[in-house]
């Protein structure tokens, strides 16, 4: 059965092949261009015809048979689906300065048509439309460059439907381009290697899909988003093979290497959720606006690192069905926001592997309307709060996690962790809201060769120190509006003399120490 896409699916536009090295014909550029295709496995395929200035490519298809990778108990591939995509008819023109000018015939869309092996077919169609485009190829026939230029660019996709369980699922999407300029350098001299870059003054996005409800209504969800002044560039590297999409691990180990990045000077999105029907109604509205966003990723040996970086964040969101809980509209806004997350995603034998996880919020507000949900009186502290996170770890993955076809049977096959760490730093962690600082910093060691200690966990060894500033006012605050009953605060009060030491007023602080004998103290205390 297919399941629902992701609703934000982006699309990829290799749009194919810098100054002239050489003379280059077309027939160059066709197998550059099948040659590119073929990463996946599949194959580009035309009907060509000799012009005068080149070749003439109708009935352009691109087949690829998505089939399983042998597995591990040596179980030959299995087929799972067909895909077919239908592309415009293109022409391919030779010019007295040794470069490629291609042209497509937009007029006719572009038809994705899947094949399931157990019967079910479904069918994409894609439009596109552009103002003023050209797309000319130059290089030599290893190396051949692609430069794209439109003063607009539109792709339209569905609507389609996707059966989902025992509903229907349908969806369209639209992607919009203006002032676009781009470049791509398809290298097939050794292996494979694509570059790309391109800006564009203005990027639109939207987005429909319906979802049948059980009492006859449809649960709809609009979305468009707006960016301005974007740039954006891409690498992708293989030495030598095929990616398989079911064991992108296999493709790791060969060399694969993506990499990825793209920026803009200011981001708006709108969604909105609503039910048509016999009980229409709003269900949900968001508006997001960021002032300027970066974000880049890579993918190789060394597994994932997704970084993001924004600025003057502003989320507004309106719940109608969460009013009767106090909060009906969520306002929240953010000077900068930064994430990073590197992660470990191949089966290691070694401790080599690095987690890390860094996350800042830098002058964190919420809205009026936000605060009055749960504060009439202006009681509790509104200052601006501030979240940094920064953290570590060395591991060992017991898991091939891009093994996508072997994932289950290798879960329910590992006895143990799936993932083992051997360290824990905590290079930064601050908390400062509601009135209170708190901050954390410490490291672990865990001794995998004794799981006995502490009864199947590795043992523990290190120090975390905290700090808390403000903790009581804090508590007398949350009493003060009735969000905290008197005894609970007395409770936590409680906790905190227990674990923690006093070093000023409304000022406390604890050193939490495992030691090599499995000993927990707290400021000298032992608890364990």
């Amino acid at each position: 059965m297919l399941r629902r896409p992701h609703r934000s699916i982006v699309p990829v536009l290799l749009c194919m092949t810098s100054p002239a090295y050489a003379e280059i014909t077309a027939m160059d550029v066709w197998e550059n261009m099948r040659t590119t295709a073929s990463v996946f496995g599949g194959n580009l395929a035309a009907r060509l015809e000799e012009s005068d200035d080149g070749l003439n490519a109708s009935i352009v298809t691109y087949r690829l048979s998505l089939t399983a990778p042998t597995s591990n108990n040596g179980q030959p591939p299995a087929h799972l689906a067909d895909i077919e995509i239908m592309l415009p008819d293109m022409s391919l023109k030779e010019t007295s300065q040794g470069t490629v000018q291609l042209n497509y015939d937009l007029s006719a869309p572009y038809v994705f048509t899947v094949s399931l092996s157990e019967g079910e077919t479904f069918a994409v169609s894609t439009s596109l439309s552009a103002s003023n485009g050209t797309m000319a190829a130059t290089g030599t026939p290893e190396k051949i460059t692609y430069d794209y230029a439109a003063e607009r660019f539109q792709i339209n996709v569905g609507p389609f439907q996707i059966p989902d369980e025992d509903d229907v699922f349908e969806m369209k999407m639209s992607f919009g381009y203006e002032n676009l300029l781009g470049q791509s350098l398809i290298d097939t001299s050794n292996g494979l290697k694509i570059s790309s870059s391109s800006r564009n003054s203005l990027n639109t996005f939207t987005s429909e899909d319906r979802e049948p409800s059980e009492d006859g209504s449809i649960k709809i969800t609009s979305t468009k988003g707006t960016s301005r002044g974007v740039t954006a560039s891409s690498e992708l590297s293989l030495p030598s093979g095929e990616i398989n999409l079911f064991n992108l691990a296999r493709a790791l180990r060969s060399g694969l290497q993506i990499s990825a990045r793209m920026a803009a000077d200011h981001y708006d999105e709108t969604e909105n959720t609503t039910l048509s029907g016999p009980n229409s109604r709003l269900i949900a509205h968001r508006e997001t606006s960021l002032g300027g966003q970066d974000l880049s990723f890579t993918l190789d040996q060394k597994g994932i690192d997704l970084s993001l970086a924004a600025r003057d964040v502003d989320v507004d969101a309106t719940l109608p069905s969460l009013a009767l809980f106090l909060i009906g509209t969520f306002e929240i806004s953010a000077k900068h926001l930064d994430f990073r997350l590197a992660l470990p995603l191949l089966k290691s034998d070694e401790v080599t592997d690095s987690f890390r996880l860094l996350l800042g919020l830098d002058e964190v507000e919420l809205g009026e309307n936000t605060w009055s949900a749960f504060d009439h009186s202006g009681t509790l502290p509104r200052e601006p709060g501030n979240l940094k996170l920064d953290i570590s770890s060395t591991t060992k993955s017991n898991i091939e996690w891009l093994d996508f076809w072997e994932l289950d049977s290798a879960l329910d096959a590992t006895p143990g962790a799936y993932v083992q760490p051997y360290d824990l730093k905590i290079d930064t962690l601050l908390l400062e809201a509601l009135g209170t600082i708190a901050s954390a910093t410490g490291a672990i060691t865990f001794d995998h060769s004794d799981y006995e200690t502490m009864e199947g966990m590795p043992l523990p060894e290190g120090d975390i120190t905290v700090d808390i500033q403000g903790v009581q006012a804090l508590l007398d605050a949350l009493v003060e509006t009735e969000l905290l009953p008197t005894d609970q605060a007395a409770g936590v009060r409680l906790l905190l003399g227990g674990f923690s030491k006093s070093i000023g007023e409304d000022h406390l602080t604890s050193t939490i120490e495992m030691t090599a004998e499995g000993h927990i103290l707290a400021n000298g205390q032992r608890l364990k």
